[in-house]
């Protein structure tokens, strides 16, 4: 398995709720997972030791017929409570080391609602 782990975002306005989206390509036998996790507005834990949450994509990606092919993957995580920071990991596994999944595009929208 390999991770990304992201930089903390920090925000000027609280938000309550994240819209993350990336493309990936995912041979036969991979797979991905994004965890988030979010410092509540006055909340004085330490960043580092909260703990990371999974995220359920809103239409889970298909295996890639071919390396050119990506599937946008779309996560809506709605109902946080307000929050000023948040980071993100993607967890890529794979049982083989000859095919691998790819993530390109990777963003993160803070979102008030």
């Amino acid at each position: 398995a390999s991770k990304y782990i992201s930089r903390r975002m920090v925000l000027q306005n609280p938000a309550n709720a994240l819209r993350l989206q990336l493309a990936c390509n995912l041979p036969s036998n991979t797979s991905i997972e994004l965890y988030y996790k979010v410092s509540k507005v006055d909340d004085n834990t330490v960043f580092d030791e909260l703990d990371y949450v999974l995220a359920t994509p809103d239409t889970a990606p298909g295996v890639s017929a071919n390396k050119d092919t990506f599937t946008d993957v779309v996560y809506t995580i709605n109902g946080l409570p307000d929050f000023n920071s948040a980071s993100f990991k993607i967890v890529m596994k794979s049982t083989s080391s000859t095919d691998v999944p790819v993530i390109t595009d990777f963003s993160a929208i803070a979102l008030g609602t």
